[in-house]
């Protein structure tokens, strides 16, 4: 069992049966005022952290919350947009766990602007805004403790650089529903986590440059029923399967043949191979 002890009179202590050598998947994330929750620690002092959906254990422990001040008001800088949206230019608070609102003075949040998040290595966990439109180039680069994110149905384009350098990124969600149309080139290189990727049916433009440095990417998977891509065994390519767009790094064959209908092969399609020796 683990016990939660929240350092505070205000939330009694609560207790997980967990399964041993195997990380928690529920942890909880509690919330008071005046207070922002600052993660799980191993110890009271809040001095080693524990490691979401990593750490596991064999005996049972205790974990500490850590809590931190911060500010009223809203932790963001924005602008409202032409539209009458409004789009997140910078987080200017301490939160690890977040959830970026809907709305902003009562205006749609569509838009997270250029570099808006990046450099946030403290965030471990992000929720978007649901009516989301675009996440702008750079969003989320280099936020390096970041470990799943899930992509709103509403947005229509991923911006270059977007998620890149997020090293312990691992699960890129999206629904059935996702409106999604473009990603940006090295919208997610350097993840090195990240095993495979399922590209939503409206994905018109990506290359192979956007998975640069998923070094243990397996599969790279496009809608069966996109009107513009089409992927075989985890191999992405056009619709037409004349120009291949990704060949993943990590993909478990020793060989590769390319298709007869191949005429092009994009830029970093075949990047930092780990197993292919041969292709032909």
């Amino acid at each position: 069992t683990v016990t939660f002890n929240y350092l505070t009179e205000e939330i009694d202590e609560t207790t997980q049966v967990f399964i041993k050598n195997r990380p928690l998947q529920n942890i909880p994330e509690p919330e008071r005022n005046y207070a922002v929750f600052d993660g799980w620690y191993y110890d009271i002092y809040c001095t080693e952290e524990y490691q979401l959906y990593e750490d596991s254990w064999s005996d049972d422990l205790t974990l500490y919350c850590n809590w931190v001040n911060e500010d009223d008001g809203v932790p963001y800088t924005d602008v409202e947009l032409d539209d009458g949206t409004i789009e997140i230019r910078s987080y200017t608070g301490k939160r690890r766990y977040i959830t970026i609102p809907d709305y902003i003075d009562e205006k749609i949040v569509s838009s997270i602007g250029r570099g808006a998040f990046s450099n946030q290595t403290r965030l471990r966990v992000i929720n978007l805004p649901s009516k989301l439109k675009i996440i702008k180039d750079n969003a989320f680069a280099n936020c390096t403790n970041i470990i799943s994110i899930t992509i709103p149905d509403t947005v229509e384009t991923i911006g270059e650089y977007a998620f890149s350098n997020n090293i312990r990124l691992s699960n890129v969600n999206f629904t059935n529903d996702s409106d999604l149309r473009t990603i940006g080139i090295n919208a997610f290189a350097n993840c090195s986590k990240l095993l495979r990727f399922d590209i939503p049916i409206n994905v018109n433009t990506i290359t192979g440059s956007t998975f640069l440095g998923c070094t243990k990417l397996t599969q790279v998977n496009a809608n069966k029923n996109s009107q513009y891509l089409s992927s075989i065994d985890g191999v992405l390519y056009n619709k037409n399967q004349d120009t291949i767009i990704k060949y993943p790094a990590a993909k478990k064959d020793l060989e590769f043949h390319l298709l007869a209908s191949v005429k092009t092969v994009l830029s970093d399609s075949f990047g930092e191979l780990r197993i292919l020796e041969k292709l032909y």
